[in-house]
């Protein structure tokens, strides 16, 4: 899946899947706000693109670390390839082929590719994930359609997938209606596979207040993070304010109330207009803001969640359908510390952290040819 096609995969994913948890703890933790720092660029590097690469073609963007050194990787859906660039000589280093056919065919790469480490790469198609090695050879498979119900996995549309203790934490989305209501209790946001044995399991389920206030599907797809340290997901739904942790057992441990200075209602106002049309749905989506992605800074100890702000009525008669998004730093503790928009060209679901810098992606229109990588770090106001 490409860059490119994300955000308009993301629209229609919104309304084919869906996937969240359940929470059964009323009470939340209270959080400041001081607003005192903000990101700051501390260079910027253009990157040369090879002719198989564009904004079309590059998906799956993501930092990944070893004993030699931080690279910055993406798959190329054109030429069939990983992409490995160091980050400190910003220099393409390898390359790693995949195959669509064959002993070690991964199908079409429907859902992304995800890097653990460089030989242990995770490839996702729909109702299928493949485990390769770093020469691209099939070491192993997973299916999901033995689940019930079915579901299909995504690396990397809101959240990138996480291991720990032997087990893979994806998103995923039930081949269930998500216009049905009874169907809600069965759209958890992620699936827990052990690499081992293959076992599979939902972690958790739809909170109590979407099937009260009915939102409709375009609200429904999350983001999430996973903190090492506390051993704690960090789970934001586009329509409320508050940050929801949970154990790894999908047990519901703190609901933090976290505001950007462009939302202030804690949950918006739902719709029952289940069956209302795709252009109205995508209205009510478009121009209402929503927390779509959050981020998890382990080198830090921070968060950045992500605000999309919604779009004017006169936009929406226009066709501006692309939502600006605003970045709000969190500290450790969900104390918001910050916030700023954030520039149109950069693509918001990559967000890499290394041991130095932040790093945005950005695409610019008019200059094709190139991607360039923006080094960032937290600065005090």
């Amino acid at each position: 899946m490409s860059i490119a096609s994300k955000p308009y995969f993301l629209l229609s994913c919104i309304i084919a899947s869906t996937a969240f948890f359940s929470c059964g703890k009323e009470d939340r933790s209270a959080v400041s706000y001081s607003y005192n720092y903000t990101l700051k660029p501390v260079k910027i590097e253009k990157i040369r693109a090879d002719e198989y690469t564009s904004f079309q073609t590059m998906s799956s963007p993501q930092i990944v670390t070893d004993s030699n050194g931080e690279y910055f990787t993406f798959f190329n859906s054109h030429s069939y390839q990983l992409y490995l660039y160091d980050l400190e000589s910003l220099k393409l280093v390898k390359k790693i082929k995949l195959f669509k056919d064959g002993p070690n065919g991964i199908g079409e790469c429907k859902g992304g590719v995800f890097l653990h480490r460089l030989d242990s790469i995770f490839v996702s198609d729909n109702y299928k994930i493949f485990l390769l090695d770093s020469l691209g050879i099939k070491k192993n498979s997973y299916s999901l359609e033995s689940l019930d119900p079915s579901a299909i996995s995504f690396f990397n549309l809101t959240s990138l997938p996480f291991i720990q203790n032997g087990k893979m934490y994806m998103e995923v989305a039930p081949d269930l209606d998500p216009f049905t209501i009874s169907n809600f209790e069965y759209f958890p946001v992620i699936l827990e596979l052990n690499l081992q044995n293959s076992s599979k399991r939902f972690v958790c389920q739809l909170p109590e207040q979407y099937s009260k206030e009915n939102y409709a599907p375009n609200f429904l797809i999350g983001g999430f993070c996973f903190n090492s340290k506390s051993d704690l997901l960090s789970v934001t739904y586009p329509i409320s304010s508050n940050v929801y942790q949970f154990n790894l057992n999908g047990d519901a441990i703190d609901r933090l109330e976290c505001y950007s200075r462009y939302e202030q209602s804690t949950f918006l106002e739902g719709t029952k207009k289940m069956e209302t049309s795709f252009l109205e749905r995508t209205k009510f989506y478009l121009t209402n803001n929503s927390y779509d992605f959050i981020f998890y800074d382990k080198f830090r100890d921070n968060y950045i969640r992500i605000l999309m702000k919604k779009i004017s009525e006169d936009d929406f008669i226009n066709k501006k359908w692309k939502k600006q998004a605003s970045a709000m730093i969190l500290d450790g503790q969900f104390n918001v510390i910050g916030e700023q928009d954030l520039e149109e060209s950069f693509y918001i679901p990559f967000w890499g952290f290394t041991k130095k810098n932040i790093i945005l992606l950005e695409w610019k229109e008019q200059d094709e040819n190139n991607f360039y990588l923006h080094f960032m770090n937290y600065t005090q106001k």
